[in-house]
């Protein structure tokens, strides 16, 4: 049986993963009418049909379902299949397993943009030497394969946002490979203002059209980007003076971070995870950092809020029911990252068990604190 409109949106939404509130946004339209499409209940305007064909990368007759979409399915299969090689924890050789299959699809389809960003996405994982599964044996060949693969996306995606993610990726592993030069290049193409977003843009376009309520929508979503550089630039900042050995002012980098979070979420009765990062749960450093200090009260004094936000947050609400937020700044939003219910021990043990919380082993309160994640059920 041929699919409907809504099911080929829903599925090529799915697979690029975009949110239907981030495919509202680009086509400026509200999350309830992609959620009709979807759900074939209403129908794409058909001055929509060219915009959602670009956001996609397809031609107008795969929204029809005119076109041969059997490359596409296969596509996928090769992408499922290889990111079906991660279990929890996720281990180094599993990011290689994974990298080299998407490079094998590569080899049969060379100029695919959601396999070219697959890629360079483990790639990066792969060859970049601060993260936990750095490939110190095949960095160096990785390295020069996403040099090519990114030559090859940035000359034909037609997604801005999969480009400047590119030149990002390409900024971090020029620079971490030294070559300088190369980097400072990728890094041109960016722009100098932070307000040079799309929400930016079309927040002013519905200003002017005395659209409010959209103008509404768009700052608040800008907002919520720009609180997440924030906070990711704070624990950047705070690593930078750990790198340096400068323990007291990462210290006071990472309590204003978290007195910033307790700020914006103040009004909140389910406190999203706004403290765990792309680099992990800062409660571990800020605890290794008490350590190194020889301040150990205060190591666990950490790691007690730590334990409290994880066994209680998690059991306020479900995977399947997002938290609803309270205050003005983010009510209607979905924070990214809220917990998820699976796999909640595991993480809250191996968060407890980093090596650099060692000389805590001895300590009941320490033990105290694994014993109460070891109680917890997935």
């Amino acid at each position: 049986m041929a699919k409907t409109m809504g099911e080929i949106i829903k599925t090529l939404r799915k697979e690029r993963g975009i949110t239907q509130e981030t495919l509202a946004e680009l086509l400026r339209v509200t999350p309830q009418a992609v959620s009709k499409w979807e759900n074939n209940t209403g129908m794409p305007d058909i001055s929509q049909i060219v915009p959602l064909a670009n956001v996609f990368g397809v031609s107008t007759d795969v929204l029809f379902g005119l076109a041969e979409t059997q490359n596409e399915t296969e596509i996928k299969s090769i992408i499922s299949d290889a990111f079906g090689e991660f279990s929890f924890p996720r281990e180094q050789e599993q990011h290689t397993r994974c990298y080299e299959k998407l490079t094998e699809g590569l080899k049969k389809y060379p100029n695919t943009p959601l396999l070219l960003i697959n890629a360079l996405e483990l790639g990066i994982a792969l060859a970049y030497p601060e993260n936990d599964c750095y490939d110190a044996k095949n960095s160096e060949r990785i390295y020069k394969e996403c040099i090519r693969n990114a030559d090859i996306l940035i000359s034909v995606s037609k997604n801005p946002t999969d480009i400047l993610r590119t030149h990002m990726i390409m900024v971090m592993l020029h620079a971490s490979h030294g070559n300088k030069e190369a980097a400072a290049e990728h890094a041109k193409n960016f722009p100098w203002r932070a307000d040079m977003t799309s929400h930016q843009m079309e927040a002013a376009i519905a200003h002017f059209e005395k659209k409010y309520a959209n103008e509404q929508f768009f700052r608040q979503r800008d907002f919520i980007y720009h609180m997440e550089a924030v906070l990711n630039d704070l624990v950047q900042y705070a690593r930078a003076f750990c790198h340096d050995q400068k323990y007291d002012e990462a210290i006071y980098i990472y309590e204003k971070m978290l007195s910033l979070i307790e700020w914006f979420t103040s009004e909140e009765t389910i406190v999203p995870s706004l403290h765990c990062r792309e680099w992990g749960d800062i409660y571990v450093p800020m605890a290794t950092l008490y350590l190194n200090k020889g301040d150990p009260d205060k190591a666990i004094a950490a790691l007690t809020k730590m334990v409290d936000y994880d066994i209680d947050m998690r059991n306020r609400f479900t995977e399947m029911t997002p938290p609803k937020h309270n205050s003005l700044l983010f009510q209607g939003t979905t924070f990214p990252g809220y917990y998820r219910k699976k796999d909640r021990k595991e993480k809250l043990i191996l968060k407890l068990t980093s090596p650099s919380l060692a000389p805590l082993h001895n300590d009941d309160r320490y033990q105290t604190l694994l014993e109460r994640a070891k109680e917890l059920k997935n």
